[in-house]
């Protein structure tokens, strides 16, 4: 069983940036609890003589392609209608202070 209390709960809201009332914070506890266990109890499963494997699918290929270009180069029409353009990239406000 593992440990999830209020404060882990609270840690965990404030680094999400959550507004948690008291009752939510409980029922978290409490929720969290269970993903917690369920997570333990996967971890303990025995996987020693499972094959690695990238599909379900017996003999499943990724398909592919070709990389071939398909479009031409339009970087001056696409730089000359944008709202501001420096040095040949696209200028955007900033998002993060």
């Amino acid at each position: 069983m593992s440990i999830i209390d209020t404060k882990t709960v609270e840690k965990l809201a404030k680094l999400s940036r959550l507004k948690v009332t008291e009752e939510e914070k409980t029922i978290l506890v409490h929720e969290l609890t269970k993903v917690m266990d369920m997570a333990a109890k996967v971890q303990s499963v025995n996987t020693d003589a499972v094959q690695p494997m990238t599909s379900v699918i017996e003999n499943a290929q990724t398909p592919e392609r070709d990389d071939a270009v398909s479009e031409e180069n339009r970087r001056e029409e696409y730089l000359a209608i944008a709202p501001k353009a420096e040095m040949g990239f696209y200028v955007v406000p900033r998002s993060v202070e």
